[in-house]
């Protein structure tokens, strides 16, 4: 895919059935419909993450998220028992790099998000190690093998994730700019809501980059 793809709804909102995967393109004005395997059809599941070409979703019967490539049609299953994932990233390419590879979720519970992982083989989720109370949002630098949290107060934490067990190798504590400080006298958080999401910076410029709706 050469141009940014915008997901479209993956089932028909009367019958739930799922048979291929639409997808629009921004640059041609023009729909793409990918079919699904054949054991995927009629499945009722929800995306739950796009990362480095692939799609991330779960099954919602089965409680088990799986990964999709939808150009080569490579299914990977990852272990089951997560029901509260809400995000799902990957490291690195699975495909390209199947030994370091590894997925990360996001599980919401109440309130509070942790931040879990698993690599390929695994039969289980492992919990990263001095773990903030929450996060906000995450994002994996690919050459790098690095995962990037977003925490409260606008800290960003980081784990090398080249090791079998990840370590925490940088806690980043922004400054607030003052444009954010008026946002939020002017909005205040008793009676507006708002999502803090985490970026890397295009064209390997190694910057990390926090944005809020």
């Amino acid at each position: 895919m050469a141009s940014t793809f915008l997901m479209l709804p993956i089932a028909d909102e009367n019958t739930q059935e799922t048979q291929h995967l639409s997808f629009y393109n921004l640059k041609n004005n023009k729909p793409y419909n990918l079919k699904l395997r054949p054991n995927l059809e009629n499945t009722q599941f929800r995306c739950i993450g796009s990362s480095k070409g692939w799609l991330a979703f779960l099954d919602q019967t089965l409680e088990s998220p799986f990964l999709f490539n939808p150009i080569t049609q490579t299914l990977i299953h990852l272990p089951r028992n997560h029901p509260d994932i809400t995000k799902l990233i990957l490291s690195q390419d699975p495909s390209l790099r199947p030994q370091t590879s590894a997925a990360v979720a996001i599980q919401t519970l109440l309130f509070t998000a942790k931040l879990s992982f698993c690599r390929s083989g695994d039969s289980t989720w492992h919990d990263l190690p001095n773990q903030s109370k929450t996060y906000y949002d995450a994002v994996c630098c690919d050459s790098t093998n690095t995962l990037f949290a977003l925490a409260p107060g606008l800290e960003v934490e980081s784990w090398s994730l080249n090791d079998d067990s990840p370590t925490k190798t940088t806690i980043i504590r922004a400054s607030f700019p003052r444009s954010l400080q008026v946002s939020n006298e002017a909005f205040p958080d008793d009676l507006y809501s708002y999502q803090w999401y985490l970026a890397l910076s295009p064209a390997g410029a190694g910057e990390v980059i926090a944005a809020v709706r």
